[in-house]
């Protein structure tokens, strides 16, 4: 088995601790060379150099490394000024003792102790001095010489900058309160003047987190899935966060192996999961065993999603077409089993019970939520005597299907049959006519996710009672009063 190389990279914690230390975030505590090779951007074989024997390598070279190792609170052994000397003629150094909290494994070196081989005896090529920026203020100074050598500043640029440490940078960064006022204005005028992004993937290793969010559905439902998508990455404007869309396809009894890959491969921070996945106690475990904070979205068994009052939001629609005279009013229905269908499906029957209205199974035609159910659902719906004069659709999809079974039995929408949708996805602009529909706020509930994600995920409630998000009714042209209703009104003895 492969050795270890030996280091001297030397954590925080084997200094004496100063009051300060004490908001550090902690090392890693297990870096494989491989690892350090990938932050930094060389080969590994660089990695073991810069540990045995810094002065084998370039300038450019030892920079870019000792800038990673600086950005995961790691320092190396030329770290200090001093160290940063033309390589002189003597004995081989005695190599370094590996600190017992940091482990640096590597399964790619030979098993062989001899030393690496020197390289070239022509001296190192001193890189070129670059200009000074020209927007720089005139009391900052100009990028140094030895930044990354593909031209992007490091976090040992933005301390010498500044004239701090490289460890003022880092509590800035990380939002340290120990960190006084006056140092935070100094560090942020520079990263302010400079443009300064710092290394995701270095700060991921240094706070234990990824700067990963995972949005998981089933495929299904695009437009809903589009509608979080939106809300989630307007709550992840400017910040470090970066968003995964992961659909699991297949039968439901695998999607939580799937899950459960998806998560142990790439350590998302938080997750947030769409109906009918929050629904999944399998889908949860997987997020729980992986130790992967979840937010679900729509109704859950426990109470514990975000989600909009989706019965009530059922039963305005269902009193709105009374108002406009309709008593027929048939029902599309989600998928069976589906607690967020189930809710829709109980907002209308409540609401035909409290205006005294035919409910019958007749008036109800299941759905899966795909425009081909509503499709077949329109068809069933239109061909009952005597016929509904207005018809809700679960979603958006099956409402259009039902416009296109209208169309093919020649019946006018608005004018002969009304149509409502519900969640007004972006397909309810495109319909002909434009689709009434119920409005669901996905994309205000993908950023209160986020918002509950960002700050801390280990400290996510799974069992927090959630807020409530209100629907509201989006008119358009597929609904109309009831044909002959102006003439009942006059007919009616009270109307005298």
């Amino acid at each position: 088995m492969a050795k270890s190389d030996p280091t001297s990279a030397t954590p925080p914690s084997e200094h004496p601790a100063s009051p300060g230390d004490t908001g550090e975030p902690p090392a890693p505590a297990h870096l494989t060379v491989a690892e350090l090779a990938g932050l930094a951007g060389v080969s590994a074989q660089t990695i073991r150099r810069f540990f045995k024997d810094p002065t084998l390598l370039g300038t450019r070279m030892r920079t870019r490394v000792a800038a990673v190792l600086g950005e995961i609170g790691l320092a190396g052994p030329q770290q200090e000024e001093s160290a940063v000397q033309a390589p002189e003629p003597e004995p081989e150094p005695e190599p370094a003792e590996v600190p017992p909290d940091i482990a640096l494994k590597d399964n790619d070196a030979p098993a062989s102790d001899a030393p690496p081989s020197p390289p070239p005896s022509a001296e190192p090529e001193e890189p070129t001095p670059r200009p000074p920026a020209e927007d720089l203020a005139p009391d900052i100074l100009p990028a140094p010489d030895n930044m990354a050598d593909d031209g992007r500043l490091t976090i040992n640029d933005i301390a010498r900058l500044a004239s701090v440490s490289t460890k003022t940078v880092s509590r800035y960064l990380n939002d340290s309160p120990l960190l006084s006022d006056t140092m935070r204005a100094r560090v942020r005028r520079v990263i302010e003047e400079t443009g300064f992004v710092p290394n995701a993937q270095a700060r991921a290793l240094a706070l234990r987190r990824n700067f990963l969010l995972a949005l998981v559905h089933t495929g299904d439902e695009r437009a809903r899935v589009e509608q979080v998508e939106e809300g989630m990455l307007a709550a992840m404007a400017g910040g470090e966060l970066a968003l995964l869309i992961q659909p699991l396809g297949g039968p439901a009894s695998r999607r939580p192996a799937q899950l459960h890959t998806f998560l142990t491969r790439h350590n998302p921070s938080g997750v947030v999961l769409l109906p009918p996945l929050a629904e999944d106690e399998g889908i949860v475990e997987a997020c729980r065993h992986t130790g992967t904070p979840c937010i679900r979205l729509g109704p859950t068994p426990d109470g514990a999603g975000l989600c909009s009052a989706d019965r009530a939001a059922m039963a305005q629609a269902v009193a709105w077409l009374v108002g406009l005279g309709h008593s027929r009013i048939g029902l599309v229905a989600g998928p069976e089993g589906a607690r967020l269908a189930q809710a829709r499906e109980l907002g209308y029957l409540d609401a035909m019970a409290d205006h005294g209205l035919d409910r019958g199974a007749a008036l109800i035609e299941p759905g899966d939520n795909s425009f081909a159910s509503g499709l077949a659902a329109g068809r069933v719906l239109l061909e009952v005597s005597p016929r509904p004069s207005a018809i809700i659709a679960c979603n958006d999809a099956m409402a259009a299907g039902i416009l296109h079974a209208a169309a093919e039995a020649r019946i006018t929408v608005p004018d002969d049959l009304s149509v409502i949708g519900f969640d007004d996805t972006s397909l309810a602009e495109m319909t002909c006519p434009p689709l009434t529909s119920m409005q669901i706020p996905w994309a205000a509930l993908g950023a209160e996710a986020v918002r509950r994600l960002q700050d801390d995920p280990r400290e996510v409630a799974d069992d927090t009672a959630p807020p409530h998000f209100g629907a509201r009714l989006i008119e358009r042209g597929s609904v109309a009063p009831r044909k002959g209703m102006h003439e009942d009104v006059r007919a009616s003895p009270s109307a005298t």
